[in-house]
């Protein structure tokens, strides 16, 4: 269940068809908007608005989701959610491109679901391209598309590695075309994005695990080599929290794994994880909890975990992101975020079409919140489910 409040929700509406967080998105729109716009045009926060309407976080953040992809209310990092003073008008781009790579992935599924739904909203129709390979593949296939007639673009791009950032296409190519790139970003771009406030996600996260008792918690911090922002901002949130918190993170704490993983290259497979587990052994004191970048790591350092005799989540408690289907069905569970990459679709289209139409001027990054989920088996379990035999090292 997600978050303590749930336990005591209640219906807000009864309408066939009508999900709850469209009801409550109204809702702000007809009571929140014209109050915020009448001081300094932030609405209330998620925990006020869920109190307020008496629903559950997770309702509220689609909710928010939905009006941020109207261009009603737009996110910003650290400091909440804001009314936009102008409301943005409905003219159709007649012809999007959705350029990604690992077209099956169920991210990049959900992510196609919202921009589909968007687009068929606005009468307008998607192209969709996949590559396979690096940043130069990448930019053939935006160009195709563009070559091809499409209005604009959605840009789902690779992680850069910092070697690659003073080549990187998007600096300098098409510069004309209107292209709106979702979950990463760089600012060297100048380009238009949609992403998740990821560094309150990892606070967030952090949060939540001193709620449960965790004390030392330690987070796997990326190669400063590989450009992915959404982990390094996390990491930020982290120290956020725990610094916040009275308990910021020394010593080797402050730099584990080392050497840092570089989970956009060769650090793949169950080797890498051994190596993660017994380099977080031997930090000192003891961390009684990990964040992992997702979902998929954190299973695979939880079986590192378990090969080592150490309780999870008795000694450990592993935490991941993204809500991936292994993760889902992995015992045991762990804590997670539910992003809604189809919201994040939705308000990519948007955006793409206001660009198409001569604005914004200048890039415009809108940051979605992302709920945490709090996923915890109340005895210890091996990878299989089973009840732990061993004790902690």
């Amino acid at each position: 269940m997600a978050w303590g409040g749930a336990r005591h929700l209640r219906r807000v509406g009864d309408m066939p068809g009508r999900p709850d967080y469209i009801l409550i998105a109204e809702r702000i729109q007809a009571e929140c908007v014209a109050e915020a716009l009448a001081s300094d045009g932030r609405i209330p926060s998620q925990h006020a608005l869920a109190e307020r309407y008496g629903v559950s976080r997770p309702t509220i953040v689609r909710a928010i989701s939905r009006l941020a992809a109207e261009g009603v209310v737009r996110t910003v990092q650290g400091g909440g959610v804001y009314v936009e003073r102008e409301a943005p008008r409905s003219s159709p781009t007649r012809l999007l491109g959705f350029v990604t790579f690992a077209r099956g992935a169920a991210v990049v599924l959900r992510l196609y679901d919202g921009i589909q739904r968007q687009a068929r909203r606005m009468g307008s129709h998607v192209v969709m391209a996949s590559y396979e390979g690096g940043i130069d593949a990448e930019e053939e296939a935006v160009a195709a598309q563009l070559e091809a007639g499409v209005d604009g673009v959605i840009l789902y791009p690779r992680t850069r590695h910092r070697m690659e950032a003073a080549t990187d296409y998007l600096r300098t190519r098409f510069r004309d075309a209107a292209i709106v790139t979702v979950g990463g970003w760089r600012e060297e771009w100048r380009r238009s994005g949609v992403q998740f406030d990821n560094r309150a996600l990892g606070r967030e996260m952090t949060e939540e695990l001193l709620r449960h008792g965790r004390r030392r918690i330690a987070y796997a911090h990326a190669s400063p080599d590989m450009l992915h922002a959404a982990l390094h901002e996390r990491r930020e949130g982290w120290l956020d929290a725990l610094r916040e918190a009275g308990k910021p993170p020394m010593g080797d704490c402050l730099t584990w794994p080392q050497p840092a993983v570089d989970y956009g290259g060769r650090d793949r497979g169950d080797d890498v994880y051994d190596r993660m587990a017994d380099a977080f052994l031997r930090l000192r004191p003891r961390p009684d909890a990990a964040i992992l970048y997702s979902d998929e790591p954190a299973v695979l350092f939880t079986s590192a975990l378990h090969r080592r005799g150490v309780r999870v989540p008795d000694d450990v408690l592993v935490a991941g992101f993204d809500d991936v289907d292994r993760g889902r069905l992995f015992r045991p569970p762990h804590p997670t975020s539910v992003p809604a990459f189809d919201s994040m679709g939705e308000l990519a289209v948007e955006l793409l079409d206001r660009i198409a139409r001569g604005g914004p001027s200048t890039p415009v990054r809108y940051l979605l919140p992302v709920p945490v989920v709090w996923r915890a088996p109340s005895t210890s379990e091996g990878p299989d489910g089973a009840k732990s035999e061993g004790g902690g090292p």
